[in-house]
């Protein structure tokens, strides 16, 4: 990865995890969010930005496209959370939350296009929210945005394909954030037991969706919507060698699809048994 800028909101939590991800993976980031921040690392320059700000957005990608001549990877990871049910909802709230979650990903999208389009190559990756894939009770904004943002990348991904313009998107769970920290022990619990392991996850977890999602490894990933905490950690960073000494099954792992899995477990330090087969 070592040469892409990328854009990204990124002070704390999952944006943070992903812009430190990144940069270790050897991208050049421009992480941005609206409070104030100091520099994250020598390959991770900071910019203040509201991402519901056209002219804002405008800026930052100019002085990227001036400093690199080019952007390889957008991931739109800015969101707040909404609590109220729908017959509690004010229309002000509604339009805040719909600003920033939904209208700050169009803008991320047309944008980044402007540079992505005349080179033909580019990954978007836009953080939804396992709440856009399901149901629960209250935060009804919050839900409607979150969708929007899934069917939106879809959207883009099969608008796009065709000119080498990857788009997917990761639907986190609950993950230890500020955010989540800051709310009640009940609404937490509540989620948390609703998850079919009953445990949350770390931003580690989805920048390891991101990273493998903007790699040539995805190349044909399109129009994903990955559950960060079922996504790959094998991506881009080989030296957390993460299945070391693991023992796999590879079934039809003689050959074809089979053989290349069981190879990229085997280089990723796992012990491989593939099985016999016909099939992939």
């Amino acid at each position: 990865m070592g040469g892409w800028p990328w854009s990204l909101v990124a002070a704390q939590g999952i944006g943070h995890a992903i812009a430190t991800a990144l940069a270790e993976a050897g991208a050049v980031v421009t992480a941005t969010d609206i409070c104030d921040q100091s520099s994250l690392s020598d390959r991770i320059r900071t910019r203040s930005h509201d991402v519901t700000d056209n002219g804002r957005w405008g800026e930052i990608i100019h002085e990227i496209e001036t400093d690199h001549g080019q952007l390889d990877i957008l991931v739109n990871n800015a969101g707040v959370s909404g609590y109220d049910q729908l017959h509690e909802l004010q229309l002000q709230e509604w339009n805040r939350i719909v600003a920033i979650n939904q209208t700050g990903v169009v803008l991320g999208m047309q944008h980044a296009l402007r540079l992505m389009r005349p080179r033909r190559s580019g990954a978007i990756v836009n953080i939804s929210s396992i709440c856009g894939a399901t149901s629960g009770k209250g935060v009804a904004v919050y839900h409607a945005t979150k969708h929007a943002v899934l069917t939106m990348t879809k959207n883009a991904a099969v608008s796009y394909a065709r000119e080498g313009i990857r788009a997917n998107a990761v639907l986190p769970g609950w993950i230890r954030t500020p955010l989540t920290l800051g709310q009640t022990d009940e609404l937490n619990g509540a989620f948390l037991a609703a998850t079919p392991m009953g445990i949350g996850g770390e931003p580690s977890d989805v920048a390891d969706a991101v990273c493998f999602l903007v790699s040539d490894r995805a190349r044909l990933s399109l129009a994903s919507t990955s559950p960060s905490m079922a996504a790959t950690s094998l991506a881009e960073r080989r030296h957390m060698n993460r299945l070391s000494d693991k023992v796999a099954i590879v079934t039809c792992g003689a050959m074809g699809i089979g053989w290349a899995t069981a190879q990229l477990f085997a280089d990723e330090g796992a012990r491989p048994d593939g099985d016999g087969g016909s099939e992939g």
